[in-house]
């Protein structure tokens, strides 16, 4: 029979900083309001082995992980949209609320991304808190932005991992830390 505290429900808050190598603790910032919740994909691609001789594979060797996370912003102010458009410091000049962002090709960019939500529950049902850190992020496709009077201009956002070397310590792509249940 399975364990209710193993369930927690919950949104998520999503943070950005720049990256820090070796999973060193990065400065992070808030995005601020999410719809739609979080998603963490993570998928391997394997070889898997066959012969003339079997009917089935006889191994499934890992070849290549692909781990990316979905955000649907709510909030689009120009400093975040800078990032997921991976435009340097630059090209945003002015102050709030009078600024301008100059798109130009996309930059080579690496983020620090944090999600942290609801974790599982301890013994006296008292629910923890679920961290997880992804070292080396880099936003890689945008969905668009309506303009539309009947709804909101969110900024929906997927970042692809990259494997971090550097922080294969902490887990080479990310890591998922469960603290605070009782």
């Amino acid at each position: 029979m399975g364990d209710i505290k193993n369930a927690p429900v919950g949104a998520a808050v999503v943070s950005l900083g720049a990256y820090v190598a070796a999973g060193g603790a990065g400065t992070l910032t808030d995005v601020g309001y999410i719809k739609e919740g979080v998603e963490l994909h993570d998928q391997t691609e394997d070889y898997e082995l066959e012969t003339e001789n079997t009917q089935g594979p006889l191994r499934s060797v890992p070849i290549k992980k692909d781990v990316t996370v979905k955000v649907v912003m709510a909030e689009n102010d120009l400093d975040k949209l800078a990032k997921l458009v991976r435009q340097a410091a630059a090209a945003l000049t002015g102050a709030a609320p009078n600024k301008v962002l100059s798109v130009s090709g996309d930059q080579e960019m690496y983020f620090q991304l944090q999600i942290v939500t609801k974790g599982v529950a301890g013994a006296t049902g008292v629910y923890g808190t679920r961290t997880i850190t992804c070292w080396r992020a880099v936003p890689k496709t945008r969905d668009a932005i309506k303009f539309t009077r009947k709804g909101e201009q969110v900024v929906g956002v997927t970042f692809k991992l990259m494997e971090d070397p550097s922080a294969a310590s902490s887990g080479s792509f990310y890591k998922i830390a469960d603290t605070g249940g009782a």
